[in-house]
């Protein structure tokens, strides 16, 4: 079992239809606490999509009911936090730093988040791409 399908049966409330998650394991723990979370506050959303895209986490997700205003602004909030965390977090180990600018580098014309031990150990980074951006 993935990290990710530990996620889905671990809060099941929140992935009641197939969705794509498609980030590394990195970012399992990133994911985990803004869905604990977002159970604790009784949010009730079904996510629609998790993803990497420009090197940062994106969450997607909608409402099973209207929602009230401070609940909406909570989600909306954590999300946004969780979101932001991923720019400083290593989205294959989970290594973290302050820098998010440290993390980010460009790999083929992709942008990742990578600390510099993942950035060296990944055969499939070449040496000319190995500028932050």
């Amino acid at each position: 079992m993935t990290a990710y399908e530990e996620l889905r049966t671990k809060y099941p409330e929140f992935f009641k239809e197939p969705c794509l998650i498609s980030c590394r394991p990195g970012w399992y723990g990133i994911l985990d606490q803004l869905l604990g979370d977002l159970r604790a506050a009784a949010a009730r959303i079904s996510v629609l999509q998790i993803k990497e895209k420009f090197a940062g986490l994106r969450f997607y997700y909608a409402y099973d009911s209207e929602p009230d205003e401070a609940l909406s602004n909570l989600v909306r909030t954590r999300v946004g936090r969780a979101e932001s965390e991923s720019f400083r977090t290593c989205e294959r180990c989970g290594a973290n730093t302050n820098d998010g600018d440290a993390f980010r580098r460009n790999c083929r014309g992709w942008l990742v988040t990578l600390c510099d031990l993942c950035w060296t150990d990944d055969p499939s980074n070449s040496e000319k791409h190995t500028a932050a951006v």
